[in-house]
């Protein structure tokens, strides 16, 4: 009896894993309560759901020995998996991360599989204009003629000494963003992210609020900003000092704000900082609280706006009491972002500190 029964439970089991291909399993991440439509695809399918398994068990012992291995994963997650809309295409991506992992390396997954990022990343120091796409063709002629990334890293160098092999380049991603690739010693911004930054400059000066001279500043400070967000990762990632500005990405924010902060020239050239943070913030607001809005290693754009902002109120009386009198920020508000400033001040000047006793070792 007992025998029978446990034909028919074999049986049954059999069954369920033909008809019931729901019941795949993932080894990277949980495959019940609320997925992604990535997620699921890959819990529905069985070969996919065993690539996955695959993976995963090459990359813990890989993460163990090479804690900064998650950053590459990371990439590897946001510009190849989730990007995927099909399951031929997360079988490609699964297929070359694990011969990467099974090769014993774990370098950025983005530079391997993205040709232009890795011809880049043999290119020589320094900045580096790559062509661009036919409909990206006006803002990468933008950025060619201010020199956008010429004067970026100028300025970031003027306040930490980059390594030598340092480059920065600009490129078309098919996606607005910007990212710091660590094992290339890279910094890349997307032209598809400066047009959207020029689109908001456009918008700016269609609602007749603000001249073109502010408008276009606005829009340079919005570029430099984000270029020394990038700049913060790399400057960062070959400190030899603790952590002092939050999690990564907070970090960069901070190492941004506080490099463009510290260079104002007046009042006004601070607002105009503002508004093109604002300009940036606008770019990636989120539309409601999703899922992935809130689980993004990168604060909310508005929350990144405030941070900012209150950085700017804590470095400057003026600015705060125009805080204040708006009822953005309470008087209280202030005091702590006065105190914020001075951390943030004092983070950067141990950036520096720790980077020249690197180099006199």
């Amino acid at each position: 009896m007992c025998s029978h029964l446990l034909v028919l439970a074999r049986a049954f089991l059999i069954l369920l894993a033909v008809f019931c291909p729901s019941l795949a399993r993932a080894a990277s991440f949980a495959c019940d309560g609320r997925l992604s439509a990535v997620e699921q695809a890959i819990c529905t399918d069985r070969r996919l759901s065993q690539l996955d398994e695959r993976m995963y068990s090459l990359y813990k012992p890989i993460k163990r020995a090479y804690p900064e291995a998650v950053f590459s994963q990371r990439d590897w997650l946001k510009y190849g998996r989730n990007r995927c809309t099909d399951n031929a295409c997360l079988t490609q991506v699964y297929e070359s991360r694990i011969r990467q992992f099974e090769a014993g390396s774990f370098r950025n997954w983005a530079a391997i599989n993205m040709p232009k990022m890795a011809a880049a990343g043999r290119a020589g120091a320094g900045v580096n204009y790559q062509a661009s796409q036919k409909n990206s063709a006006a803002a990468a002629e933008w950025m060619r003629q201010n020199k956008i990334l010429e004067t970026g890293l100028t300025f970031a160098k003027a306040r930490y000494a980059y390594p030598t092999n340092l480059q920065v380049a600009a490129m078309s991603c098919k996606t607005p963003n910007a990212f710091y690739l660590l094992e290339n010693e890279m910094v890349v911004f997307c032209y598809e992210l400066t047009e959207r930054l020029i689109h908001q400059y456009q918008n700016a000066l269609s609602n007749g609020l603000t001249t073109e001279q502010q408008a276009l500043q606005r829009l340079l400070y919005s570029v430099h900003y984000v270029l020394q967000h990038e700049l913060g990762h790399a400057a960062l990632h070959n400190r030899r000092a603790k952590r002092n500005f939050g999690n990564q990405e907070s970090e960069a924010d901070n190492f941004a704000a506080v490099s463009l902060i510290l260079s104002a020239r007046n009042d006004a050239d601070l607002v105009d900082m503002l508004f093109g943070v604002k300009y940036f913030s606008d770019v990636f607001r989120q539309q409601g609280l999703t899922l992935d809005a809130l689980t993004d290693e990168h604060d909310l754009s508005e929350r990144r706006y405030y941070a900012f902002a209150c950085l700017a109120a804590g470095a400057n009386a003026t600015v705060a009491q125009q805080f204040v009198k708006i009822s953005q920020f309470t008087e209280a508000r202030v005091k702590r972002c006065q105190f914020d400033w001075r951390n943030g001040r004092e983070a950067m000047s141990n950036l520096n500190t720790a980077q020249a006793a690197a180099v006199r070792q």
